[in-house]
C-alpha cells in the first residue's frame, strides 16, 4: 500500500501542475472583455466561456494541447468554485477548487482504479478522506499535506478491519 500511495500523491502534484495555461491569446470569437467568447492562447490552449474585465471568469471550459480538459468556474483566470479536471491518461478530479487548485471536497481517480474521496487543500489531500484501491482495499482517516495522518481504518478486501496510526508518514499497527 505504501508503494501505491506515494505514487497516488505524487500523480496528484504533477497532475494539478500540468494543467495550467499562458494567459495571452487571440479572442476569436464572441466577447472575451466582458461577456462571452473563444479564445486561443498562445501555447495551445483554447477557453470557451464567460469573461470579465479581459479574464476567464465565470463558467467555461479549457483545453490544452496535451489532453487536459477544465470544465466549471473561474476567477480572475483561474480554477474556482465547482470544476471537472480531466488528463489524458484517464486521471480525473471533481469538486472544488480555489485560487486554481483543488480545495475542498472533492473525487480523484486514475486510471488504475486508485480513488481518493475527502477534502482537500493546497491541492492535495488534507482532512477527513477515504483511499480505496483497485483489489478492494479502503483506507479511512485523516490527511495532512498529501499524507495520512494520526489514526485511520484500513478495511481489507475480505472485510477485515485493522486500526492504524500514521506517525511521521510511517504506518505504525495499534
Amino acid at each position: 500500500m505504501k508503494r501505491s500511495l506515494n505514487r497516488f500523491l505524487l500523480v496528484t502534484v504533477v497532475f494539478i501542475l500540468a494543467a495550467g495555461c499562458a494567459h495571452m491569446g487571440t479572442c476569436i470569437k464572441g466577447n472575451c472583455i466582458d461577456g462571452i467568447g473563444t479564445k486561443h492562447f498562445h501555447d495551445g490552449c483554447k477557453y470557451e466561456g464567460e469573461f470579465k474585465g479581459g479574464k476567464l471568469h465565470g463558467q467555461g471550459t479549457i483545453n490544452t494541447d496535451d489532453g487536459h480538459k477544465y470544465v466549471g468556474q473561474f476567477r480572475n483566470n483561474r480554477y474556482h468554485g465547482e470544476g471537472t479536471l480531466s488528463h489524458f491518461s484517464g486521471m480525473k478530479y471533481v469538486g472544488q477548487f480555489r485560487d486554481g487548485r483543488p480545495w475542498g471536497q472533492g473525487t480523484m481517480t486514475f486510471p488504475d482504479g486508485i480513488k481518493y474521496v475527502g477534502q482537500f487543500r493546497y491541492g492535495e489531500p488534507n482532512g477527513q478522506g477515504t483511499l480505496a484501491f483497485p483489489d478492494g482495499t479502503k483506507y479511512e482517516g485523516e490527511f495532512q499535506d498529501g499524507i495520512p495522518y494520526g489514526p485511520g481504518t484500513m478495511t481489507l478486501p475480505n472485510g477485515m478491519k485493522k486500526e492504524f496510526e500514521w506517525k511521521d508518514g510511517k504506518l505504525v499497527e495499534r
